[in-house]
This record gives structure tokens, C-alpha cells and sequence, in this order.
């Protein structure tokens, strides 16, 4: 029996793509008869000058702090808080250098996990923990890379690449959740030790369900009668947020016969987004952030999905959305080209809206729900994360 410690980063109250991809992978790898799992999550808490700071500054508030653990799906995870470095956030996001107090802040738990056998850390903050717990005390360490923290941060912000480079060098295995994200990590840091697991969904979760529960779904949520074209995610540059206001007007203006728009999700393009919605006119429902467990009921009264994105890691929000009975489109970008078919894929270009909104109205006026490429369950995920696990701890 191996003892492994999953650290994640977070606030566990505003989960969103990220921290539900790990947490579910947590689950299921903490039904492995030989793997004696534990989440931990390390949580940024407001001390009362950052508080005070990051209004004057219009910033968005950080957690404050509070219990010591919380539950997801039955699963305990143990929050690790740390005090807010306004320093560092001016120094790190403004003046691209050092994140050093964090480091030092995340270090004081470096004793906590001297007896596990290994250590699976998702993403850059938690490899930082990761780093330090095997040079203090030998335990072996593999980081999960999952999308912006790859093919965007390190670019914009020098101490990023600096970081990313050095974590990525001290793992014992990189695992990355598509082909785009090891192949981009190769301008980082080449090396073997490096795998891909694609991320999954509980097929018995998301699934399509009867007609008759469909249709009373849609009778639930006022959307009977109509075409749902949906946009699932943050509402953040890197996903192209911004454009859904004209994209979904364009598809509005192809298509006439009753439709409505729904945004699943939050970020700090939303007030745009929302102003632009009520300049065109459209009837658009914003539901925010939404539980993991309400999104099967949501995506099976969608019609279609749209995900225009910049860039993708790996593109889960279509594997839940075509596995629930709904059609996709997206960009043609990053990990997108590993779950989508050609057909479901508009390359960026000239006239992007006005293409995107043609291969849309096709998928509304023949509905073809059809399966990604490969099987992208969640079993098989922790299965093949399971052996790579196996075979690192000490």
C-alpha cells in the first residue's frame, strides 16, 4: 500500500475546470486497493492589509481564512492557508520577477508530508511544495500540467518560466493531459520524463439521458420548443470571451427560428459580456459557476456548445458536452485537435465570427452528437495515472 498525498491550489468554494479535473481524478484514484490517498489544498487567505489593499487596488477578494478541511463528493481534503503576499503579486504579475514569499509561505508545510511515498502535485504552486518536500526529505514527486501554466503563463511572466523550468527539472515524471501541452513544454524544458493522461468524466455521470427526462428538463429550465447554443467556461481573454456577444448575434441572424443562449460560468470579462448581450439584443440566461454535479442536467438541454478559445490545454468541456448528447464546436487550437473531429474544428483567420457561426447553425439545423476521437473516460485516466504512480513512489 502506497501512501500518496494529491496537493491541488485553490479556493475549494469557486471550483472550476482546473481544481474539479483534479479533484474527480483524486477520487478515482483513492479507489485504487493499493493506493492510500490524500487531498490536500493549498488555499491563499486575505490577511486584513491585503484586504484593504486589493479594494484600493480593484482586486478581486481573496478567501478568508476558515476551516481547516472541506469534502468533495464524500472525500475529505485538508486545506493548507497561507497568507496573501501582496508583495509578491505586485512583484510576480506586475514587475514579472520572484514569487519567493510564497515559496517560503507554502515551504512551513514541507514536514507535513516526510512519510508519504509520493507526492502528486497539480500544477506549478503545488510542484513548488513538491520540490521542496523532496530535497528536505527525499519523497518522490510528479506534477500534472494542465493547460494555461504550459502554453501561456510562462510566456507572459519571466519568473513563471524561470519557475515552471525548475519544478519541471526536479520532478521524478511531468504528466501532461494532451499532446499540444508536451509537445509546447518541449520549448521549456526537454527531457524523458514526461507522459500524457487525458483527462476524463465518469461515464455513468455524464451521459445522455431519456427523452422523456430531457424534455422535462427543458420544460424545468423555460427552454421548450427552443435551441440552446451554450458557451461553458471562464469568461477570461484566453477563451475568447469577449466575441460572444457578436458570435452569438451572428448566429442569431443565420438562424431566426427561436433560440436562446446560455453562459455557464464566471470571470472578469462578465460585465462585458453582459453589457454586450443587451446591446444585441439576445435573450441570454448567465447561470455563473456552476456545482460539477449540475452540469449532466444543464448540458442535456443544450443544443449545442460553442468554445472559440485561444488556446486549450485539453478540451474537457467537450468530452462532458458530446457524452451528454450535445454537438461542439470550438477553435481549432491547442488540445482541442486532440478530442474534436476536423469537421468540429474552425482554424483562427479572417472572418473567424462569421465561419464559426455558419459550422454552428449547421450542427442546429442537423443535430449529430457524435463520440470525441479517442474514449476519454475518467477509469482509464487514473488507471494509466495509477501505473505512473506506482512506478515513482519510493
Amino acid at each position: 500500500m502506497k501512501r500518496i498525498a494529491i496537493i491541488i491550489y485553490g479556493d475549494l468554494s469557486d471550483r472550476k475546470g482546473y481544481m474539479n479535473a483534479s479533484l474527480g481524478m483524486a477520487k478515482a484514484l483513492s479507489a485504487s486497493p493499493d493506493l492510500e490517498v490524500e487531498v490536500f489544498c493549498l488555499t491563499a487567505f486575505d490577511t486584513l492589509p491585503a484586504s484593504l489593499a486589493r479594494k484600493v487596488l480593484g482586486m478581486p477578494p481573496a478567501p478568508r481564512l476558515g476551516e481547516d478541511s472541506a469534502s468533495f463528493e464524500g472525500m475529505k481534503v485538508r486545506i493548507l492557508w497561507y497568507p496573501f503576499s501582496l508583495t509578491d503579486n505586485l512583484l510576480y504579475y506586475k514587475l514579472h520577477l520572484s514569487m519567493a514569499i510564497t515559496d517560503y509561505l507554502i515551504g512551513m508545510y514541507t514536514d507535513i508530508f516526510k512519510d508519504f511515498d509520493l507526492l502528486s502535485c497539480q500544477s506549478l504552486i503545488p510542484g513548488m511544495l513538491g520540490l521542496r518536500v523532496k530535497r528536505r526529505h527525499g519523497v518522490p514527486f510528479i506534477v500534472t500540467w494542465h493547460g494555461s501554466d504550459i502554453h501561456s503563463h510562462p510566456w507572459k511572466i519571466a519568473a513563471c518560466m524561470r519557475l515552471t523550468r525548475k519544478v519541471m527539472a526536479g520532478a521524478d515524471k511531468n504528466i501532461f493531459v494532451s499532446r499540444q501541452l508536451l509537445d509546447k513544454s518541449e520549448e521549456i524544458l526537454r527531457g524523458p520524463e514526461k507522459s500524457i493522461v487525458y483527462l476524463g468524466v465518469d461515464r455513468e455521470v455524464f451521459r445522455r439521458y431519456g427523452d422523456a427526462q430531457r424534455a422535462k428538463l427543458r420544460r424545468e429550465k423555460g427552454v421548450e420548443g427552443k435551441k440552446v447554443t451554450a458557451f461553458v467556461g471562464n469568461l477570461v481573454p484566453v477563451k475568447n470571451a469577449g466575441l460572444l456577444p457578436e458570435l452569438f448575434a451572428t448566429i442569431q441572424k443565420r438562424r431566426p427560428s427561436p433560440l436562446c443562449f446560455w453562459v455557464i460560468g464566471d470571470g472578469k470579462l462578465r460585465g462585458e459580456v453582459e453589457a454586450g448581450m443587451k446591446a444585441e439584443g439576445l435573450e441570454c440566461r448567465f447561470w455563473g459557476n456552476q456545482a460539477a454535479g449540475a452540469m449532466p442536467d444543464l448540458y442535456n438541454c443544450i443544443d449545442l456548445v460553442v468554445m472559440p478559445s485561444k488556446n486549450e490545454g485539453f478540451g474537457l468541456v467537450p468530452v462532458e458536452a458530446l457524452a451528454c448528447g450535445a454537438n461542439v464546436v470550438a477553435s481549432k487550437v491547442g488540445g482541442m485537435k486532440e478530442v474534436l473531429r476536423e469537421e468540429d474544428l474552425v482554424p483562427e483567420g479572417a472572418d473567424f465570427i462569421v465561419r464559426f457561426a455558419e459550422r454552428a447553425v449547421s450542427y442546429l439545423n442537423k443535430p449529430r452528437p457524435e463520440s470525441p476521437l479517442l474514449d476519454f473516460s475518467l477509469e482509464e485516466a487514473a488507471a494509466q495515472e495509477r501505473k505512473i504512480i506506482l512506478e515513482t513512489a519510493k
